[in-house]
């Protein structure tokens, strides 16, 4: 009897243990769970902010440069008082400072300097905007690393193109966009015109298609449609269409159709034959796209075949027709600084009056035409302002 107690005691203690342990595990995984989403949670507060013209909390820029390497020791001083004005202003006057006193030494030993900054891989938020100003140069960049390697670019274009290379095939876009549309600059700077299109049209078609980027998209990135500009390549013109489309960022559809007035001003034709043969040409919003091919010159038989086509197919509405007759001529120019191209532009093939005249002479071969008999009195309403305008007003 004794002996059959003193089992079962044993027993009793052994499961009593077992539940013991299960109770502890399943509470330790319990916690270890918390922690782990508790970890999550603090990593998606903490990262940085792709909104454009904002300035970054001094907090989440603490957190963030947690993770970040050390600036090279040469620059600490610089990039702590940087980061220490409370604002973009102040910031911006900093970076110039810095700027100046970079300027007092030669050229070999501030390139050295750059480099190794850039180097280090540390970067940190400046506040700022990205901008544009003469000759491609930067205004300013919500990245550090992206003023310091507009700095190189200007001081050793072929250095600068070479990081390019290098940093765009290891991180792509993994980068920030400031930094990826600058490297892309400066690889066209620091590269022949001849020779440079292919690497330049693989990497705007990567920014273009980068979902991330452009749902909050940062200055540089409208800034990047140039690069389209500079190539000169009509080819793209879908692509610049697809972000022109009504419900995108008002920022990126501004510069996407400065960069197709561009093209169109580079090659008409091209360009008008790929808005009318692409989905996204045809998906543009009606005043866009007759303001575009209004740019025509109906000079020559293909721009007056290209068009017609246009007008005469069925989605264009009687008020996009009408639009278009309104801007027909279109002879506006923008002028702006551009990250590539000239900030004038690019061509001025033939004088606004011979482009005046020559579409009144097609308007008015169109009122005999019967293609054309619904719109008559728009055409007739049309001619007779483009008439004054060539001409000036009849006598009494």
């Amino acid at each position: 009897m004794k002996k059959a107690a003193f089992f079962q005691a044993l027993i009793i203690l052994v499961l009593l243990g077992v539940s013991w342990v299960l109770i502890i595990l399943k509470f330790k995984g319990k916690e270890e769970t918390q922690g782990n989403e508790g970890s999550r949670i603090d990593t998606q507060e903490t990262q940085p902010s792709e909104e454009p013209d904002t300035f970054d909390n001094e907090v989440t820029q603490a957190m963030e440069e947690e993770l970040m390497p050390n600036p090279p020791e040469a620059w600490s001083e610089w990039v702590n008082y940087i980061r220490s004005q409370p604002n973009a202003a102040l910031r911006r006057q900093a970076i110039e400072e810095l700027r100046v006193s970079l300027s007092g030494i030669s050229n070999d030993e501030l390139v050295a300097r750059l480099i190794q900054f850039l180097d280090s891989a540390y970067d940190f938020p400046t506040g700022l905007r990205f901008q544009t100003a003469k000759a491609g140069t930067l205004a300013g960049a919500s990245s550090f690393r992206a003023m310091v390697l507009d700095w190189l670019g200007q001081l050793d274009p072929q250095a600068a193109a070479q990081l390019a290379m290098k940093d765009l095939g290891s991180a792509g876009t993994g980068m920030h966009p400031d930094e990826f549309v600058i490297h892309l600059r400066n690889y066209a700077w620091g590269t022949p015109a001849d020779s440079n299109s292919s690497f330049l049209r693989q990497h705007f078609n990567l920014l273009v298609d980068q979902q991330d980027w452009f749902s909050n998209p940062t200055a540089s990135i409208g800034e990047a449609m140039d690069i389209a500009v500079y190539l000169q390549d009509t080819s793209l013109v879908p692509e610049l269409a697809s972000i022109a489309q009504p419900g995108q960022n008002n920022n990126l559809r501004h510069a996407a159709n400065l960069a197709l007035e561009r093209l169109f001003e580079i090659d008409p034709t091209g360009a008008a034959a790929e808005i009318l043969q692409s989905t996204q040409g045809l998906d543009l919003d009606g005043r866009n796209r007759a303001s575009l091919l209004a740019r025509l010159d109906p000079a020559t038989a293909e721009a007056k075949e290209l068009i017609e086509s246009y007008i005469l197919s069925p989605g264009v509405t009687p008020a996009e027709f009408e639009l278009f007759i309104q801007y027909l001529p279109n002879l506006n120019i923008s002028y702006s600084y551009n990250l590539l191209s000239p900030e004038k532009p690019i061509t001025q093939s033939i004088h606004h009056t011979e482009r005046l005249r020559n579409a009144l002479d097609m308007i008015e071969a169109w009122q005999n035409d019967p293609r054309f008999s619904q719109h008559v009195d728009l055409l007739s309403e049309r001619i007779e302002t483009m008439t004054v305008q060539l001409y000036g007003n009849p006598g009494p």
